[in-house]
């Protein structure tokens, strides 16, 4: 599979083996960081399911792009992708999603979904950014595919396969459990909703730290 002549035969393989990690060690790293973004984040039992939608977006976008910068470029990109860059950029984006938890201002009627899809869409940009086993392997598969668009394949399929997992269920879980405190602790919610986002925001700023320490 390393020079991946026959790419709509391997895709399959791609996304089984995405599925496979997504029922383990992708939904466990994720888990932690999405759900704690999205119970402090949701205010309708819908929340949940958008916040989801975007956080599958921006993983599935970052990938793509990654996929087809290694299937393009080859060793030039695996290279660029070893350095401190991926770890700065994945902590920048962990903290833009904390500091939108931090400073939510009070909203009644206001875009309800917008606001709950726009810190998890942050934590997907950021997420296969993160130095882990399993996206190294997809990087690879996608610079032997040799061209942009094959790379870009590659990424997307795995990363589909890592989405649909049982973190599907729990970030629906955690939507539907923050709507329902912020329906019955309405004055409690945003100091909850600060909470969360000082805890995602941290994470972000460890992040950063690290990659400022590689650099």
């Amino acid at each position: 599979m390393s020079a991946l002549p026959e790419l709509p035969l391997a895709l399959p393989a791609l996304f089984l083996a995405g599925l496979a990690f997504g029922l383990g060690i992708c939904s466990t790293s994720c888990l932690p960081l999405v759900g704690t973004c999205i119970l402090g984040n949701s205010r309708k039992a819908g929340d949940g399911f958008w916040a989801l939608a975007s956080f599958a977006c921006g993983r599935l976008l970052t990938a793509g792009l990654l996929g087809g910068l290694c299937g393009g470029l080859g060793q030039a990109a695996m290279a660029w992708l070893k350095t401190p860059s991926m770890t700065l950029a994945s902590g920048f984006f962990t903290l833009m999603a904390g500091l939108f938890l931090l400073f939510r201002p009070r909203c009644g009627e206001c875009a309800s979904r917008k606001r709950a899809g726009t810190p998890p869409l942050f934590l997907g940009l950021a997420s296969p950014l993160v130095p882990c086993l399993p996206y190294a392997a997809m990087m690879a598969a996608a610079a032997a595919s040799g061209s942009f668009l094959k790379g870009g394949a590659v990424a997307l399929v795995f990363t589909l396969g890592t989405t649909l997992s049982p973190l599907i269920l729990a970030c629906l879980a955690m939507g539907w459990l923050g709507a329902g405190m912020a329906q019955k602790l309405p004055s409690q919610i945003q100091g909850f909703s600060r909470a969360s986002g000082l805890v995602v925001a941290v994470f972000g700023i460890k992040t950063l730290w690290l990659g400022l320490a590689l650099a």
